[in-house]
């Protein structure tokens, strides 16, 4: 993992690139790329699942779910999670805003239209071709029946293109992966571990900065801050209850709790796996033993 400001320094001067030689920027996609990087470090998903989402799949700024709300949760369906699982994790507000609204609406249309001039479905070899037909379903051509996004597989999902609507012409199809490359394909796990690699090099050598940031390093990043951040709010929950919790609570309370809720986030099978990440806790010690000292205070007036 790397902390926080490490990150931001990543996608600011990296990815963004603030960062390199006489401040010119070199990269040709650095929205994409810091909207990829942010989502990523904000949910926790997994290099391949986040790679795999459809243009759609990502709630925008004024999508009614964000009413009021910060953030949201957003589904991942079995077909493209490790364990084939579904499972939900937050996403916040802040990141559709910032990042992935203005990658849609200028690098990604710009790819779409590049790949269109370039000879658009027929440069794909086994193309989907289908029609969206509400609430997140798709009418895939040759079918008789309306599919769930959530059913695609990962392979389905890369070749799949958008018609605006039944009965438009086949020049008119976009492809339906929200992360796309220069040629208006579908982005693959490998190509985000080389651009992750090659702008870590980067900066490496236009600034000296020994940062080696992966995309598995940004769901290290996510694990840490929220165990680190929920379990200081069980602490502050444990001080300001009126009534002790008793003895054998507390580590269910201060630890075990923040830890099955990002292990739910996480997606890992078994909890064990997500402990790993309490030694990166840089005040867990320290956590625990104010923690166990506020329950001690509480428990003194009982004897």
């Amino acid at each position: 993992m790397i902390p926080l400001e490490d990150y931001v320094l990543f996608r600011d001067q990296g990815l963004l690139g603030g960062g390199y030689a006489n401040g010119i920027t070199h990269r040709r996609n650095p929205m994409r790329d810091a909207a990829f990087a942010e989502l990523l470090v904000t949910t926790g998903v997994r290099l391949e699942e986040g790679a795999s989402l459809l243009i759609g799949e990502l709630p925008t700024t004024n999508a009614r779910v964000f009413h009021g709300c910060r953030s949201t949760m957003i589904d991942l369906p079995a077909t493209i999670t490790k364990g084939r699982k579904p499972r939900s994790v937050p996403f916040p507000r802040r990141v559709a805003s910032n990042f992935i609204d203005a990658y849609i609406r200028e690098e990604r249309s710009q790819l779409v239209d590049r790949w269109r001039r370039a000879g658009g479905v027929r440069t794909m070899r086994q193309p989907l071709i289908g029609t969206l037909a509400g609430g997140q379903r798709v009418l895939i051509k040759g079918e008789r029946r309306p599919r769930s996004l959530a059913t695609l597989r990962i392979d389905e999902r890369r070749n799949l293109l958008l018609l605006p609507g039944s009965g438009a012409p086949l020049e008119s199809a976009q492809p339906a992966a929200l992360w796309l490359a220069q040629d208006g394909q579908a982005l693959t796990p490998a190509a985000w571990q080389s651009i992750f690699r090659r702008t870590s090099k980067k900066l490496s050598e236009d600034m000296g900065w020994d940062l080696h940031v992966s995309p598995h390093t940004l769901r290290h990043t996510f694990a840490v801050y929220w165990l680190t951040h929920l379990v200081k709010a069980e602490v502050m929950r444990l001080d300001d209850r009126s009534v002790p919790d008793r003895t054998e609570e507390i580590y269910m309370k201060v630890v075990s709790d923040p830890l099955r809720r990002v292990q739910r986030w996480l997606g890992h099978a078994s909890v064990l796996t997500t402990e790993k990440y309490l030694t990166y806790l840089d005040e867990a010690f320290e956590i625990v033993d104010q923690a166990a000292e506020a329950l001690d205070s509480r428990l003194m007036g009982f004897f």
